[in-house]
């Protein structure tokens, strides 16, 4: 992940000043699996001034310009999109379904019929009722039946 600003605070004095005004030190010799933690501890330590980004590993905080953020959204657009008349497959769905931190699982009962039904998320209780996740959440959230049928609660 790389995240470049054509006239960053180092570019620009590097430009001013020349090379001779800074030097590289090798600060640490660790493993690959903690580079981005140890690059936060010396981050959040020496609080350097030419660091445009404040989170080790990521572009949190990155500014596009206007015009690059035009030029992506017009790279990105229908059929130059990468996944444009792509879809997930059933498998892979499922997998994020089961990885999903947000996920909540959610029963519906039909209070004529007697039948419960469970579902992983609120998007499965929506999509089996063909309503909006929103109506499921309130109706949840209230106690109040969904159609004069349906009890929506958590699962226990």
């Amino acid at each position: 992940m790389t995240c470049y600003k054509s006239k960053s605070k180092i570019y620009s004095y590097l430009l001013k000043s020349g090379y001779p005004g800074f030097n590289l030190e090798i600060l640490e010799h660790c493993a690959k699996s903690v580079v981005i933690s140890r690059k936060q501890y010396y981050l959040d330590k020496l609080n350097p001034f030419y660091n445009i980004l404040k989170l080790a590993g990521s572009c949190l905080g990155f500014k596009y310009s206007e015009e690059t953020r035009t030029l992506m959204s017009v790279n990105n657009t229908k059929e130059k999109h990468p996944f444009f008349g792509k879809k997930h497959t059933e498998v892979y769905k499922a997998k994020i379904l089961l990885n999903s931190k947000t996920a909540f699982p959610v029963e519906i009962i039909n209070i004529k019929t007697g039948k419960v039904k469970s579902f992983r998320s609120y998007v499965d209780a929506a999509s089996f009722l063909n309503v909006s996740v929103w109506i499921i959440r309130s109706k949840k959230k209230t106690q109040k039946l969904y159609s004069d049928q349906y009890l929506i609660f958590t699962k226990k």
